[in-house]
């Protein structure tokens, strides 16, 4: 696991495997918080939350992370 929950993450690429456009919530460049891991959910296994509560599932690849988080939770 490359991140880890409370970590902030930009969206530095769209991989998205089937050529469908992706949901408008998320584009390059935007910013948000790893809220879940799940290794079983693959290719995707990290979920990200934006401050406007939108959320998309993620690959390691498409991430790029701006600051660690919190220790705490």
């Amino acid at each position: 696991m490359k991140f880890k929950i409370g970590d902030t993450v930009e969206v530095v690429g769209m991989n998205n495997p089937d050529g469908t456009a992706l949901l408008d919530d998320f584009r390059k460049g935007h910013r948000g918080k790893i809220t879940l891991y799940d290794r079983d959910d693959q290719p995707f296994p990290y979920l990200v939350k934006r401050k406007n509560g939108k959320q998309s599932q993620f690959n390691v690849k498409e991430l790029k992370l701006i600051r660690k988080g919190n220790k705490c939770h």
